[in-house]
């Protein structure tokens, strides 16, 4: 089996990025008869979006694609379930070393799953001399398969802001292009090393600054849908619901939500008003079923809202964007959302329905 890992930089910088990097796992899946993809986290925009392209992939090919992720020998596996849900997990890959003992650990780990990688798709600009340079060296040299997603464009204009730095600034950006590290520019130019790693972060703040002006991908996820199915109200089903609704809301500002049942809507709040962390500005469709054509929308909403609003007092209203009506609630539901959170028994129907969706089937089995 393949393995592929990911490197980049925090924010994306580049417009046709995302189409650049569906070409190139569309080109890894199909060319290999299996292929796993391993994570370490899943904080920056760079990583959310990877994550989200390989989960879309994983939908296409079931069989072919497998997710692992990193962990820690130390590391609370309840821990790690809050901050990825398991149902969206094929492996949990151990370091060989206690990470979580680490003060910064994050260069160990990306150096330890390159190693163990055999292709690595990387969006690093190395003049800008980040934390993530010096590792993408090392990929060079030590992956057999490396995709380099940067473009020569942006690349240009980095240079060009370098150029317009001040001359003390540009002198450490010429000396790290003939290859000084940080030490012994100090010693040439007679400063220390936490100096020079001082002014280097400085200038590197401006150079961020200047390429966020020009293009930066803060906002590609924001205004998504997740839809909720029928889910059984047990504890260990809603403790992954938790956690899925949490992930969703952190990694993909996710707050907007279509369902079915208001019974179920009272169980959400509840849990909104105490467990869910992430989601602010939550927004929420109810699709009913109509009755044979019978009752129009306006009287089925009217009689919805009577009844619902004195039974769920602790709701606030103002989270309820409208109530529906639909010949088929469930499918409505799944042709617009952008995640589909449901138990083992609707996953054919939603591929069925909707095959761009991301699937959190809560009824996957947990692995140790």
């Amino acid at each position: 089996m393949l393995t592929c890992s990911f490197l980049g930089h925090n924010n994306i910088y580049d417009n046709n990025f995302p189409e650049n990097l569906n070409t190139a796992i569309r080109s890894i899946v199909e060319s290999n008869k299996e292929i796993k993809f391993i994570f370490y986290k899943v904080f920056s925009i760079f990583e959310k979006l990877c994550f989200d392209t390989v989960l879309r992939f994983k939908l296409k090919y079931p069989d072919k694609v497998f997710i692992a992720f990193v962990r820690s020998k130390s590391e609370k596996k309840t821990r790690i379930k809050e901050e990825i849900p398991e149902c969206l997990i094929d492996e949990w890959i151990e370091a060989p070393f206690d990470y979580m003992k680490l003060k910064y650990p994050y260069k160990k780990v990306l150096k330890w799953v390159i190693e163990i990688s055999d292709c690595l798709i990387s969006y690093v600009y190395r003049s800008l001399y980040s934390a993530d340079t010096e590792i993408c060296t090392l990929a060079i040299q030590k992956v057999p398969s490396f995709i380099d997603l940067t473009e020569k464009e942006t690349e240009i204009f980095i240079k060009e802001c370098i150029n317009g730095l001040s001359d003390k600034e540009k002198i450490i950006f010429d000396l790290l292009d003939k290859g000084y590290d940080k030490k012994q520019i100090g010693d040439k130019i007679g400063k220390t090393n936490s100096t020079i790693s001082s002014q280097l972060d400085r200038s590197s703040i401006k150079i961020y600054s200047m390429l966020k002006r020009r293009y930066c991908m803060e906002n590609e996820f924001r205004g998504r849908v997740c839809g909720i199915l029928e889910i059984p109200s047990d504890t260990k089903t809603m403790e992954k619901f938790r956690n899925a609704i949490n992930f969703l809301g952190s990694n993909y500002d996710v707050a907007q939500f279509f369902m079915t049942h208001d019974d179920f809507l009272l169980r959400f709040n509840a849990m909104l008003e105490s467990q869910i962390y992430y989601i602010n500005a939550v927004k929420i469709k109810l699709i009913y079923p109509s009755i044979n054509g019978e009752v129009t929308e306006g009287e089925y909403m009217g009689r919805r809202f009577k009844e619902f609003t004195p039974f769920g007092q602790n709701f606030l209203p103002d989270k309820l964007i409208s109530l529906e009506m639909s010949l088929n609630p469930t499918e409505e539901i799944i042709k617009n959302s952008d995640y589909c959170i449901c138990c083992a028994n609707d996953v054919e129907k939603i591929i069925n329905i909707n095959r761009n969706v991301i699937i959190l089937n809560l009824d996957k089995n947990d692995f140790e």
